[in-house]
């Protein structure tokens, strides 16, 4: 009996032993996600928007790498992936199999604390038809209304 109560306790001993390692072992910190890009109009998730009227389509978070591993405790890291404004960014506007080119532009960069924004100032066209669409430029994507 005494002898399987010693096993036991060797084994006890050497999982507290394993859990203290393991714990203490440097690890690496993880990372968050990066923003995907994004697109807006104005503060409405869903705009409703009339054909043949000027628009002002937000683009945000347009920047190629991701700048996401936080500091261990006040240190740089060597692991820093520059994030750089994407470039010649396209803007279309899909209805059913149709699309419209609405232009392309660059996003801002980080010196004019604009890094990754995105501005397009476009006529949308007269063709659209009542009903949903959706802008897309590179993966963002936005959803809306055609009314008149």
């Amino acid at each position: 009996m005494t002898n399987g109560l010693r096993t036991n306790h060797a084994r006890l001993a050497s999982l507290l032993i394993l859990l203290t390692a393991t714990a203490l072992w440097p690890v690496d910190p993880g990372s968050a996600d990066c923003a995907s890009p994004y697109l807006q109009i104005g503060d409405n998730p869903r705009p409703v928007l009339s054909p043949d009227f000027s628009v002002t389509v937000a683009g945000r978070a347009f920047v190629k790498g991701c700048n996401d591993q936080p500091a261990p405790l006040g240190c740089s890291t060597s692991r820093e992936e520059e994030e750089v404004p994407s470039t010649d960014v396209a803007l279309i506007v899909r209805q059913g199999t149709r699309h419209w080119d609405l232009g392309s532009e660059d996003a801002g960069i980080a010196a004019t604390n604009e890094l990754g924004q995105i501005t397009w100032e476009v006529m949308l066209p007269r063709q659209l038809r009542l009903g949903p669409a959706v802008f897309i430029a590179d993966s963002a994507r936005l959803e809306v209304t055609v009314e008149r």
